[in-house]
């Protein structure tokens, strides 16, 4: 039954719902790790609820909850009291006013000694699990980490070729014209769609080392040709002073969020996903995408950003350098398109062998 699924996100509920049926367990969650010991994807089944985007919601079960010493451990653990175990975060699963005590039992998963995820198993009854129960879950777990594993790189895979099929989309819109204020445009619109966002930034950095908001765009409204205005604080700052890309889920959590922000743009940020633009290694600008029109930030968002931004930069300074070289044509063709004054052309030893 395991071995059958590929697919990440079946595989989890596949991997909880048999567990749940052979334990007798009425809530459950599992969390997959990366090779870093990173959650990457997880999910939670109530009843017979099945949660999706939990990800943010168990991530604290892995640095303060049962789940984090079993990761920390790497062994079965067995809570006979949920209220008398300091191992167990209240309000795991659900909403529980009363905190009613429960018994669970919580195990990792592991492939070839590689610690792939960690299955917990709660019971409403407190010491209904047994050690019976705890060999049982084990095997489960132990049965599910090569089909865990493999879904799991599987799905990386599959994030991949994404990635590189929307950078690879966006490089033919960025790169189809050397005006700046047509590239300023494309690299607002393919980030658009790329990430499907509430608004897109473009600043880019003065010679002088100050910052410039150049280009917005607002829904699909794109707007390039506006009035460089210059930005002292704030996200953008930081990621140029930095050299990193920032990618916050709640700006009033943080600090580097500048809240005069929202009174020029007219939007309420939640979100802003912020990368630099390279060119030749050095910072000359951000791009930043604010808002997210569905679910959340991820880490594919900001690698997709970053990648969109690295091709900015080539763009941006291409379109610089043909601008300037546009301009410099022109201030030579006016210094003699318009002149009555005679010219001499002559060799080094004086004589003239040409005039107008």
């Amino acid at each position: 039954e395991l071995r059958s699924a590929l697919d990440l996100r079946t595989l989890l509920e596949r991997v909880l719902n048999l567990s749940m049926q052979n334990v007798g367990a009425i809530n459950g969650s599992i969390i997959v790790l990366d090779e870093n010991g990173e959650p990457v994807d997880s999910a939670i089944i109530a009843g017979d609820t099945v949660h999706d985007h939990t990800t943010g919601r168990l991530i604290d079960t892995l640095e303060k909850g049962l789940s984090g010493w079993v990761v920390r451990e790497r062994r079965v653990a067995l809570v006979e009291n949920t209220n008398q175990d300091s191992r167990w975060m209240p309000r795991q699963y659900e909403d529980d006013g009363q905190q009613l005590p429960k018994s669970a039992v919580c195990a990792p998963i592991l492939s070839r000694d590689q610690l792939v995820g960690v299955l917990t198993l709660v019971h409403p009854n407190p010491g209904f699990f047994s050690y019976e129960h705890v060999s049982l879950v084990q095997a489960i777990a132990d049965q599910a980490g090569i089909a865990v594993l493999n879904a799991r790189l599987y799905a990386e895979s599959q994030r991949h070729a994404e990635v590189m099929t929307t950078l690879a989309k966006s490089a033919t819109g960025i790169s189809a014209s050397l005006n700046l204020d047509d590239v300023f445009a494309a690299i607002l619109e393919q980030t658009d769609l790329a990430l499907n966002v509430r608004a897109v930034e473009l600043t880019l950095v003065d010679p002088d080392g100050s910052l410039e908001l150049r280009a917005v765009r607002r829904g699909s409204r794109t707007e390039v040709n506006l009035t460089p205005r210059k930005i002292e604080h704030g996200i953008s700052c930081w990621v140029v002073k930095q050299d990193e890309d920032a990618i916050i889920q709640d700006v009033r959590q943080d600090g580097r969020f500048n809240v005069e922000a929202d009174q020029v743009s007219g939007i309420v940020t939640k979100s802003v996903l912020c990368a630099a633009i390279h060119y030749r290694r050095q910072v000359i600008g951000t791009l930043e995408t604010i808002n997210p029109r569905e679910g959340e930030f991820n880490p594919d968002s900001l690698l997709i950003l970053s990648g969109i931004a690295n091709l900015a930069g080539t763009a941006i300074r291409h379109a610089q350098l043909f601008e300037q070289l546009q301009a410099d044509h022109q201030r030579y063709q006016d210094l003699f398109a318009d002149s009555i004054a005679p010219s001499l052309i002559n060799y080094w030893n004086g004589e003239i062998f040409a005039s107008t």
